[in-house]
């Protein structure tokens, strides 16, 4: 019982002071000064990956995507372009981001149906 209130609590709280919100709206923010910085720094990696987590919007997670393939590392690079695809199964430039992120880290046996799916859209 004592746990639940504190959960309440803490959740009045927060609502009452907005933290929640200028938490997801630093993310966003740290996403947009990223997006304009020419060398963004891995300090940009906790914010994007908050948001690549939390958002199941295309849009955003592209814009994340952007950035992770400059700055991420391989799983994490992987893992947002996997969400890619299942958000977008029918996009391609989706997949063949996804089969070159996987190449690039020696995984050719899951890139090659990808790659050969590409092939096939564009034949």
């Amino acid at each position: 019982m004592k746990r639940y209130a504190f959960i309440l609590v803490a959740l009045l709280v927060s609502a009452e002071t907005g933290l929640l919100f200028r938490i997801v709206r630093r993310d966003a923010i740290a996403l947009t000064a990223a997006l304009r910085d020419p060398k963004p720094g891995p300090g940009y990696r906790g914010p994007l990956l908050r948001l690549a987590r939390n958002r199941n919007d295309l849009y955003t997670l592209e814009r994340v995507a952007t950035v992770l393939d400059r700055i991420g590392t391989l799983k994490e690079r992987v893992e947002i372009h996997r969400r890619l695809v299942e958000l977008a199964p029918d996009d391609q430039e989706q997949a063949l981001a996804l089969a070159l992120v996987l190449a690039e880290g020696g995984r050719y046996e899951e890139a090659a149906p990808l790659f050969q799916r590409a092939l096939d859209d564009q034949s």
